[in-house]
């Protein structure tokens, strides 16, 4: 019998295998609210084989960071976990470009998006995350520990 990775071991690796390159970041600040856009680049033919691995775990670090705001916090349990089926209830691919989007998630605040286009342009924009956004690009680029990072904070938060 074969046995298959999970899918987020899957994922994880179709991120960590690809290079990428900064082509962009960009953070402002309007009256009290952050935003934040990083652009990366990755060649064009990783993008069938890596885009799924780059927006899931752009969202599990989105995911992991988030606090609750407002009222979102009754919904909010520092212990609960990020699943493949979280990510894929926020993905669609709209007129030529795989995007992710999350808002809220069980009182997360998210706020969190990624556009990945066919010729390898990857955006991620954020929305009050201070500057998150350029802390994961850090992992993508490989500067930081990506693994370290998800076994210290994230091994029961994740499926």
């Amino acid at each position: 019998m074969v046995h298959e990775k999970p899918m987020i071991e899957e994922y994880v690796g179709q991120a960590l295998m690809t290079d990428f390159k900064l082509v962009e970041s960009r953070g402002e600040e309007f009256k009290g609210i952050t935003s934040q856009r990083i652009a990366l680049k990755i060649d064009e033919d990783a993008v069938e084989t890596s885009a799924f691995g780059i927006m899931y775990v752009i969202g599990l670090l989105s995911f992991l960071q988030g606090r609750p705001a407002g009222l979102s916090e009754m919904d909010y349990n520092g212990q609960d976990i990020w699943s493949v089926e979280d990510f894929c209830r926020r993905v669609s691919f709209v007129r030529g470009t795989l995007r992710f989007h999350a808002d809220y998630v069980r009182g997360r605040l998210m706020k969190t998006s990624v556009e990945i286009t066919r010729d390898g342009t990857v955006v991620i924009e954020t929305i009050n995350r201070a500057d998150q956004a350029s802390q994961w690009a850090e992992y993508l680029l490989g500067k930081r520990g990506l693994l370290e990072f998800i076994r210290e904070d994230a091994l029961g938060t994740v499926q």
